[in-house]
Order: C-alpha cells, then sequence, then structure tokens
C-alpha cells in the first residue's frame, strides 16, 4: 500500500480535564508502513479541514454516535460514567448529550 487515507483510520480524540486547552488525538488501525508520513498526512488532514471547513452532516453523525456511546455507557458502568463527571466538573456536558 503506497498511500492511504486517514479516514480509513479509527481516529479518537480526548480533551484533558486538567487542561481544556489540550486535545489528544489517537489513531488506530494505521498501516505500520505508513507511520514514517502520519504524523505530516494528519497535519495536512487539518490544515485542509481548516481550509475547506467542517461537513456538518459528517458532525452530526459524530456526535450522534459520541452521544450513543455515552449512554452505553451510563447503562453498563453508570458509577463510574457518574464519578467522572463529578471530579470532571462537567456535569452539563453530560446533562446536554442526555437531554432535558
Amino acid at each position: 500500500m503506497s498511500s492511504f487515507s486517514l479516514f480509513l483510520l479509527d481516529i479518537s480524540f480526548y480533551s484533558s480535564t486538567a487542561n481544556i486547552t489540550v486535545l489528544t488525538a489517537y489513531l488506530s488501525s494505521v498501516p505500520s508502513e505508513q507511520l514514517d508520513t502520519l504524523p505530516q498526512k494528519f497535519k495536512d488532514a487539518l490544515a485542509r479541514i481548516a481550509k475547506e471547513g467542517i461537513d456538518m452532516s459528517r458532525m452530526a453523525i459524530v456526535l450522534e454516535r459520541q452521544k450513543l456511546s455515552l449512554l452505553n455507557s451510563m447503562e453498563t458502568d453508570g458509577a463510574e460514567v457518574l464519578s467522572d463527571v463529578v471530579v470532571a466538573g462537567e456535569s452539563s456536558f453530560v446533562i446536554s448529550l442526555v437531554g432535558p
């Protein structure tokens, strides 16, 4: 495989509770032969998105998937989710995802 698309990778983002200005990206399923070029391709993809704008239809899908993931976590491990919210102080975020 001589080239790859970032859209074929699994990409997850997490914000830091200690410093809300820090956003960590986790990329998985990267072909090992592409690891050397990944940092620049990732930066190029971010630059392209900044230039062209965000696909709001895709953003809605991503947010809905995150919401469903949170709701699933609340069903399977509610105590852990709620303790994370209490420690992180992000209750308004969870309430807005769950709904009124």
